[in-house]
């Protein structure tokens, strides 16, 4: 019995070494090299190709983001200067003492896009959260509200005395309001440039750190309160 072992044992070791030797010269052949050369191309290549191809639709993902939150602080933008605008309008016609229907028509303007910034504002309030990824009240909606608001209810006061005064009497010393809207407007027209900016230099720089966000947004609120003054209405924005 052990001869027989023996045997059995050798017959397994022989058999193993030819397996050995046949896998060897596989190996060895030069084809071998080609065809491992070329699944593993396909597999890393595969690999490659997927990877690439993800982080471009991230990019493409990111870069439409941007577009559409630019395009939307463009669209807010547009609507505070066509009101800083018409402002300007109605004021230029009453200091040159224009014909009244051309006041009335001025006045008319004014007044539509009054109704359209009202109508808006809250909208736009919640636009802005939504560009700067907040979710809930945030500083750049206190500037806007809070800052901006209150100065052009200023003109709108001061614009609509002057030409209640001029419609009743075209020769009526409309000076004061005149040189209070003066001021004031120049006052609306700083604000509007500093929020605009600062929120266009914010949504432009939201992929930053959370840290360099917040750096950012002291940064903007300083340069909007040097701009536009102090909030009208003080919010604890800690809780």
């Amino acid at each position: 019995m052990p001869k027989d072992d023996n045997s059995s044992a050798a017959l397994t070791k022989n058999k193993l070494g030819e397996s050995k030797s046949g896998w060897r010269k596989t190996l060895d052949h030069p084809l071998s090299a080609v065809i491992v050369g070329f699944l593993l191309t396909g597999l890393v290549g595969t690999w490659l190709t997927n990877y690439y191809s993800q982080k471009q639709k991230s990019l493409e993902e990111r870069r439409q983001e941007y577009q559409d939150s630019t395009k939307a602080v463009q669209e807010i933008s547009k609507l505070i200067y066509t009101r800083y605008t018409r402002a300007m309008m109605l004021k230029s016609a009453l200091s040159r003492k224009a014909d009244i229907a051309e006041i009335k028509e001025r006045k008319r303007l004014y007044d539509d896009v009054f109704v359209e910034w009202n109508s808006n504002l809250q909208s736009n309030m919640l636009w802005i959260r939504k560009l700067i990824h907040q979710t809930r009240y945030s500083r750049f909606e206190d500037a806007v509200e809070f800052r901006l608001v209150p100065l052009f209810r200023e003109v709108d006061q001061s614009l609509t005395r002057a030409y209640d005064r001029r419609r009743l009497n075209k020769d009526a010393n409309i000076e004061p309001e005149l040189s209070a809207a003066t001021e004031q407007i120049g006052s609306v027209l700083d604000c509007c440039y500093a929020v605009t900016d600062e929120l266009f230099s914010f949504v432009s720089a939201q992929n930053g750190a959370a840290a360099g966000q917040e750096s950012l947004e002291e940064k903007a609120m300083k340069e909007i309160d040097n701009r536009c003054g102090p909030s009208k209405k003080l919010k604890d924005f800690s809780k």
